[in-house]
């Protein structure tokens, strides 16, 4: 995902990764991988992602 820099700091990425997130769960999905950027890990951290040993962050959401 990619914001303008204008539109930053708005909450728009968190609002779609959330419902994204939220989407997945409604799938029984448990497991995501993700390759995000220096810039964007903060916020991956801050919604439950964390950084795995291949260059990508996981999500486990427990049941």
């Amino acid at each position: 995902m990619v914001t303008d820099p204008q539109w930053r700091k708005r909450g728009y990425s968190r609002s779609c990764t959330q419902a994204l997130l939220d989407w997945f769960a409604d799938q029984n999905v448990h497991v995501l991988e993700l390759l995000a950027s220096e810039q964007g890990e903060g916020l991956y951290k801050e919604l439950g992602f964390t950084v795995s040993p291949e260059p990508a962050m996981r999500f486990n959401r427990l049941r």
